[in-house]
């Protein structure tokens, strides 16, 4: 990934904004919002569930974050 540098903050600004997007601009920004959606939305089964210790809690909570990623 190239290092650009900037003269101004207006500059730096300016080039986060795409003005030419192709398809491949596309196809990445879909591949971003995907990932993205896998790794921060938090999707567990519904219900109410008991358990005997905290750390029993928090097994299960891992397996349901590891399992969705798969």
């Amino acid at each position: 990934m190239p290092v650009y540098k900037y003269k101004t903050y207006q500059d730096a600004r300016d080039a986060l904004i795409v003005k030419n997007p192709d398809e491949n601009y596309y196809k990445m920004l879909a591949d971003f919002y995907e990932t993205f959606g896998k790794i921060f939305t938090k999707r567990f089964p519904h219900g109410v569930y008991k358990f005997k210790t905290i750390e029993e809690a928090q097994k299960q909570k891992e397996d349901w974050i590891l399992n969705r990623l798969q």
